[in-house]
């Protein structure tokens, strides 16, 4: 598994703003400016430029501006990481077709890039076609820690079979399982050597920045058992187990106080509650905040160790269990009169600090602020072209759903307002996912066309509490979840802002279910209907599920439990009931189907057979298949042909 760099500089050009209505390519952009990571000792930071198809990584001196780069524009970069201050790790991502279940749709695939800061053209990819590492080992890019001062970093990964050593003792399937075995990597690409062995039912690894052992975890698919191991004393004790495990109930991260952190519900609401490496008891401590999610946990750097956690609100905020941290973020959200401001990366002496602001009207901005100098400067936008334009607020409201829930939705309008407007529904993808308040380039560039655009957080939403979560388990389709976005439009409607004649329906992934069954459903509601990357037949979408992963397994177990449970003959026959493909004669509006050829979550035949349904009832349907484009629209080319369409058709069918 290697991939080759294109070796060469990019400049972001920054075209003027458009006064009226920007250009769709504005909108469609990758971030100008990605990742931007300081190094330990603050003089340099490594970010990622995207400017159309060209994508680079580069290495900006401070002080002086002068900045180096390499290409990078046939990978996905989702990380950058300091490995001391002379190397930098990129570590990204690619969807493959390596494996015979795979061939039919592909899967994703990390790797880890170490990049020379003084000469960003010699670049080495790390764990490449080494010898101790099995070959279908997929996640080589998950670099757990960071040795700053002796080089090395720490990935686990799978071992080659003939390394495994795995005892006879549990049988022949046994046999067959690598080991998921500790490796100390240099950082600089050179030796390679097995740091710590596992074992086949482990999960994951802790462990200090030198690779010191803290604690590991193990899942049965099996048996659905769930154990937590504490490295003490060069031996291994379980600490913590659980059968049927949640998704919470799961290490987010060790504390300083060598506390492993997990997840639960406390008062309806995830918490982390921290247990004892030593003893293995259960401490005092709890993090969390009364009426709020976790969305993740934040981890020191330097030392490893969870400092913070993420929380959604009218943006994703960070509360710090660091009080320098907190306090200095507190004062940062006065010095720019923004409640976004987010701190997203530090020097090792914590004497220069990365900042993110992402207001509901103007662009996400980085800043650098320099402690010693108390100086704080703009860094760059994400999109430089939308600088200069008035975009439209995206506003929070609430309304009561049929049943007297109260459920949380954004609207946004266009820039100077108006009512009895054309509208999209844009429900969310996940489905246990939600949206916020901040720049979103779908819904600002649809309310730069002259759109209302209103999204729901439907009942099934996660980051409103474990109740609200559930209360959507089932309810695909029929129940709940597709009646809070239908009563979400009525209300938009009742308040004046929409005009009932003119609304369409869009979404990706789950969304892109959402706005299928709208249109099979609640079919007099919707004048066109557009989906990215849906699922269209769940009972087929969970047998594929099975198959990738290999019969019994948590991904589909979770998929089973997010539909309400065991799925059961009966259930299947429901799931037909729910499904938009075995009710494609309901549809009475034109449907835009749109789906990624790279796609590693929904496979590309659930659309292929959805157009081929919607053909044999006759209705009006165009789908659209994209090379190169992954589930989450993650390129220029894609994001660029999927506004462009949605424009072309929402004008036509709704449009002034």
């Amino acid at each position: 598994m290697r991939w080759m760099f294109s070796i060469g500089l990019v400049a972001v050009s920054v075209a003027a703003a458009e006064a009226q209505t920007p250009p769709v390519e504005a909108f469609a952009r990758m971030p100008a400016i990605d990742l931007p990571t300081l190094s330990p000792d603050g003089t340099h930071i490594a970010y990622i430029a995207n400017d159309g198809d060209a994508r680079a990584l580069y290495i900006l001196e401070i002080d002086t501006g002068e900045r180096r780069g390499v290409g990078a524009s046939s990978i996905r970069p989702i990380n950058i990481i300091w490995a001391g201050n002379e190397r930098v790790l990129m570590i990204a991502s690619e969807t493959q077709r390596f494996t015979a279940a795979a061939r039919r749709n592909p899967i994703d695939v990390s790797a880890a890039f170490s990049v020379d800061a003084r000469d960003p053209s010699n670049v080495t990819q790390l764990l490449a076609d080494n010898r101790l590492i099995h070959q279908y080992s997929i996640n080589r890019g998950n670099v757990i820690a960071v040795d700053h001062d002796g080089g090395n970093v720490y990935i686990p990964a799978h071992e080659a079979p003939r390394q495994s050593g795995v005892s006879s003792s549990r049988g022949s399937d046994a046999i067959q399982q690598p080991r998921y075995s500790l490796f100390r990597v240099a950082a600089d690409g050179g030796a390679v050597t097995r740091s710590v062995q596992g074992l086949p039912d482990q999960r994951s690894w802790f462990v200090t920045p030198d690779g010191m052992p803290l604690a590991r975890e193990f899942f049965d698919d099996e048996r659905n058992a769930y154990r937590i191991d504490a490295y003490r004393d060069g031996s291994w004790a379980s600490i913590f187990e659980a059968e049927n495990p949640t998704f919470q109930s799961i290490i987010w991260g060790v504390t300083p106080e060598d506390e492993a952190a997990l997840g639960f519900y406390r008062d309806g609401f995830s918490v982390l509650r921290t247990f004892d490496l030593e003893s293995g008891n259960e401490t005092a401590n709890t993090i969390g905040l009364d009426g709020r999610d976790l969305s993740y946990s934040i981890d020191d750097p330097y030392t490893g160790r969870l400092i913070g956690v993420a929380y959604p609100d009218e943006t994703m905020q960070t509360h710090w269990i660091d009080d320098e941290l907190q306090n200095l973020q507190n004062a940062l959200v006065g010095a720019l009169g923004d409640d976004s401001a987010t701190i997203t990366s530090w020097s090792q002496d914590r004497s220069r600090f990365i900042v993110r602001t992402n207001g509901s009207a103007d662009v996400p901005t980085f800043y650098v602020y320099d402690d010693e100098a108390r100086s704080l400067s703009i860094l760059a936008s994400e999109y430089p072209e939308l600088e200069a334009t008035e975009l439209g607020t995206r506003q929070q409201f609430d309304y009561t759903a049929r049943d007297g829930a109260v459920i949380q939705a954004y609207l946004t309008l266009p820039a100077d307002g108006g009512s009895d407007l054309p509208a999209i529904v844009l429900p969310h993808g996940g489905p246990e996912s939600y949206d916020i308040g901040g720049f979103d380039w779908i819904a600002h560039f649809l309310a730069s066309r002259g759109y209302a655009v209103i999204q729901p957080n439907f009942r099934g939403s996660d980051g409103f509490g474990q109740a609200f979560r559930d209360a959507g388990r089932g309810q695909w389709g029929t129940g709940v979840m597709q009646h809070d976005v239908t009563d979400a439009l009525s209300h938009a409607i009742q308040q004046g802002w929409v005009d009932d004649g003119r609304v369409c329906i869009f979404g990706g992934s789950y969304g892109g279910y959402a706005a299928l069954a709208g249109g099979a459903f609640t079919p007099d509601l919707y004048s066109c209907v557009a989906a990215y990357a849906p699922v269209t037949d769940i009972g087929l979408f969970l047998g594929e599920v099975e198959i990738r992963g290999g019969g019994g397994n948590w991904v589909a177990d979770a998929w089973a439990e997010i539909l309400g449970g065991v799925v059961t003959v009966e259930d299947r026959q429901h799931l037909d009931e729910i499904s938009p493909i075995h009710n494609t004669r309901n549809f009475q509006a034109p449907v835009l189907l749109m789906h990624g050829r790279e796609d590693s979550v929904i496979p590309i035949s659930q659309s292929r057979r959805m157009q081929n349904a919607l053909d044999d009832a006759g209705q009006d349907v165009e789908y659209v298949e994209m090379h190169g484009a992954d589930h989450w629209m993650t390129d220029y080319a894609t994001r660029l042909e999927v506004l462009t369409r949605l424009e072309d058709f929402f004008a036509e069918h709704i449009g002034d």
